[in-house]
């Protein structure tokens, strides 16, 4: 109500000057607490670089592949539920085809209290919380008294085969993959599942993880405790330094498949997880957890219609890693050259003395095509190259290809965050990483202002 008061126009300037210089106390204290944890928690001095940097929020305005603009809150949530829908793969209609398996079989039929405890101490201390609404710290903090009544529905659920329904349910924030953000399918879908549900992931996870782990092959650096990005490219940079040194040439043949995770058919993974020795009851609840999973995405306060999962596995999830090394398992033995992966970034490559082993790596790239086809994955071949590392003025050169189509050669080649060259000089990443850190050097020191110690 407005009024024309002088007193109330005084009173009105005192409280105002209270608020500001609370606020200011408030951000100072916040700055302050920031700079002298900075060693021990340096992931905070992080988060308020980016929130300056404002690198985290989605645009008001975005586009689709058909140059469709979005614009209001609604119907940009509604655009991005349309968009991660189309990516699923349409419903299996035959059942799957179970064969006899030579694996020792493996269940699961009781959890105990004392089981989720540990689990449920290890949730993150946040507000986290999944259509349930339930957060992640009160998850924690409550584990004494919620692990009872929490192992009587998961034991519910394991006597009868069946995922409680509340627990499939995802709230889908979608998360910047590629530079441009204005482009729809530039994001991808993380899952934000209900905390009582990732508990119930965790012990089904420990349970296949215990007794399938030794099987997955060591070609799979993805999701595999004591490998890692790391260890997958210092394989390769020793395999290409051996072959440099010797004066040879190797020839790298780089895949990529199309929204690997979403696309992987349920009815074919239950068969991989039947091979692995996953018995029908515990196959059963898996298939209960794969199947009629609803989603809808969130953010900014805005709630898109709702979707179903036909296809993939939850990425956010704990099981869904695990799950994908299992359905990818058995592409590297059909493989006769060296092999590499992280999840779905699958490489392959030959020592090339002769064209006979040009062959012989187009052999296992056609086999890749094969079984790509079988499994229901999709290459993207306009996003399959290859390279040639060697330091030989006349290297032997061959043409690679999927279908009709050859791939592109390329000179250099981002790989898992590194740039290989062909000579292997790293001349190229370096200058990359060079100017990145410029950049963000500069903008930090823009940002030091508001810091007492700059030292």
């Amino acid at each position: 109500m407005r009024t024309r008061c002088p007193r109330h126009y005084q009173e009105f300037k005192k409280l105002r000057a209270v608020l500001k210089r609370q606020i200011s106390e408030s951000y100072n204290f916040y700055l302050a607490q920031i700079q002298e944890d900075v060693k021990s928690n340096p992931a905070a001095l992080w988060r308020f670089l980016h929130q300056k940097k404002g690198t985290s929020r989605i645009p008001n305005q975005l586009v689709d592949d058909d140059n469709t603009e979005y614009a209001e809150p609604q119907k940009i949530v509604d655009a991005f539920a349309s968009t991660f829908e189309r990516v699923f793969s349409p419903v299996d209609s035959s059942p799957p085809q179970f064969s006899s398996c030579s694996m020792s079989s493996f269940s699961l039929s009781h959890v105990r209290e004392e089981d989720l405890i540990p689990i449920m101490a290890k949730c993150s201390n946040n507000l986290t919380a999944g259509d349930d609404s339930i957060p992640s710290f009160m998850v924690r903090d409550c584990r004494f008294l919620l692990a009872k009544p929490l192992a009587i529905i998961i034991n519910l659920a394991l006597r009868s085969g069946s995922f409680p329904g509340r627990w499939k349910r995802n709230r889908i924030i979608p998360v910047l993959k590629k530079d441009n953000p204005h482009l729809l399918s530039n994001y991808r879908p993380i899952s934000i599942l209900p905390n009582f549900a990732k508990v119930f992931e965790q012990v089904l996870y420990r349970c296949i993880d215990g007794n399938v782990h030794s099987y997955i092959s060591e070609n799979q650096h993805g999701f595999m405790t004591g490998r890692s990005t790391i260890t997958n490219l210092a394989v390769l940079t020793q395999d290409l330094c051996e072959s440099l040194d010797r004066r040879g040439q190797i020839d790298v043949i780089y895949t990529d498949f199309s929204r690997a995770f979403d696309t992987i058919s349920h009815n074919i993974l239950l068969v991989k997880l039947h091979r692995f020795g996953c018995s029908d009851t515990l196959l059963k609840l898996l298939s209960s957890y794969l199947t009629g999973r609803v989603n809808y995405v969130f953010y900014n306060g805005y709630t898109s219609s709702e979707f179903i999962s036909t296809s993939g596995v939850p990425q956010g999830s704990n099981l869904g890693p695990l799950h994908f090394n299992i359905y990818l398992n058995d592409l590297f033995s059909l493989l006769r050259c060296s092999c590499l992966a992280y999840a779905d970034d699958v490489k392959i490559y030959n020592n090339i003395s002769s064209i006979v082993d040009t062959a012989l790596l187009q052999t296992d790239l056609d086999k890749i095509v094969q079984y790509s086809s079988e499994n229901k994955l999709f290459l993207n071949t306009k996003k399959c190259y290859y390279v040639t590392f060697t330091r030989k003025l006349q290297p032997i050169v061959t043409s690679y290809a999927i279908g009709l189509g050859s791939l592109e050669r390329k000179t250099s080649i981002k790989d898992l965050g590194v740039i290989f060259d062909s000579e292997l000089t790293f001349n190229e990443h370096i200058k990359c990483v060079s100017s990145s850190a410029s950049k963000s050097l500069g903008f930090i020191m823009g940002v030091s202002k508001y810091f007492n110690d700059t030292a």
